[in-house]
């Protein structure tokens, strides 16, 4: 099954990797990594292994824990999923968000 992974997903994920970079080190992103990346695999072979977190007309929304803190929400059809945001906890949310030039 294909994936599609939003442009607000892809920046929730960089953004978190740079934070944990510079909090947690080199390692922990490693590790949050392919936790996301295990996580899409899982969903791929099974698209209702997540907790429906919604039924709508149209799609069912889904989500999945992914890491420690990371829940990832998705809509899927018989082709493709669709990644729609990533959420982090309180408790794996930054004091402060790095500087952004």
């Amino acid at each position: 099954m294909k994936f599609a992974v939003s442009p607000l997903v892809r920046r929730q994920f960089e953004e978190r990797a740079q934070w944990y970079e510079h909090y947690r080190g080199k390692d922990f992103v490693k590790s949050f990594a392919q936790n996301i990346f295990s996580t899409y695999r899982a969903i791929a072979q099974m698209p209702t292994i997540g907790r429906i977190e919604q039924k709508g007309k149209r799609a069912t929304y889904r989500s999945f824990l992914a890491h420690p803190g990371c829940r990832i929400y998705y809509v899927h059809d018989q082709t493709l999923i669709r990644i729609q945001r990533l959420h982090f906890s309180a408790m794996e949310t930054p004091p402060s968000t790095l500087n952004r030039n």
